[in-house]
């Protein structure tokens, strides 16, 4: 993705430390602004109103048509078509000139055409719009399962957190009885080293996995550019 080489031997890693921090989301929110802001949602939305646009059009062949018409013209009257005394130069003189104005009155009988063009603007208005309930339930399907999964993460970051505190303690406690000479064994301490190094690895995948979970509320909302402060330009001349 970045353009370097897969087996250099760099460790590459984030910057910034993982998110440790609780966040608490307010559904009514966070569900209005997945709503307004996935891209889909919106594109879906502009099409049903195209749909909507083209079912007004539609009906338009419903209503019989009343023209106005109008007609201005020179004539060249004479028996050749050039030379002397020619229809174009009779054309020239501009001596014969007529004038036309009527009105026409149109209307199909049964409007079949106008029928059918309006069911079906009708159908795709209908399609469209069921197409964006479903994207629209799917979406708010996918957050509620991410907020599920970072208040799951959150919890279980706790829970290794403690763990590894509480090992951590009892390794000192083990520690400082061993340099107060009272007898400990070394499987004792080995072990309790153990715990620490099994309880602080599982804590810092906990916290990636809150990190990661965090994220995904984000895209799931929508926000994910605007909460990195990444916005996009569009610079086509």
């Amino acid at each position: 993705l970045i353009g370097m080489p897969l087996s250099d031997g760099k460790l590459v890693r984030p910057a910034d430390e993982p998110v440790d921090a609780p966040i608490v989301y307010d559904w009514a929110s966070i569900s209005m602004e997945a709503l307004e802001q996935r891209t889909e949602l919106q594109q879906q939305r502009l099409l049903v109103k195209r749909r909507e646009m083209e079912l007004l059009a539609a009906k338009n062949f419903l209503l019989p048509t009343l023209d106005f018409i109008t007609i201005y013209r020179l004539r060249g009257l004479d028996q050749s078509l050039a030379g002397s005394n020619s229809a174009f130069e009779e054309l020239g003189t501009a001596d014969y000139q007529e004038y036309e104005a009527s009105l026409e009155w149109k209307m199909p009988v049964g409007y079949r055409q106008g029928h059918a063009a309006v069911k079906n603007a009708e159908i795709q208005i209908r399609r469209d719009k069921a197409i964006l309930r479903e994207q629209e339930r799917q979406i708010l399907h996918d957050l509620t399962a991410a907020v599920a999964e970072s208040e799951r993460a959150l919890t279980q970051m706790n829970t290794n957190l403690n763990r590894y505190l509480a090992a951590s303690d009892a390794l000192n406690v083990l520690e400082a009885n061993r340099t107060a000479g009272f007898p400990i064994s070394l499987e004792q301490l080995l072990d309790a080293q153990r715990r620490v190094s099994e309880s602080q690895s599982k804590y810092h995948l906990a916290a990636a996995e809150y990190s990661v979970a965090v994220k995904n509320v984000q895209y799931e909302k929508g926000t994910l550019l605007q909460s990195n402060l990444l916005v996009l330009v569009d610079e086509t001349p």
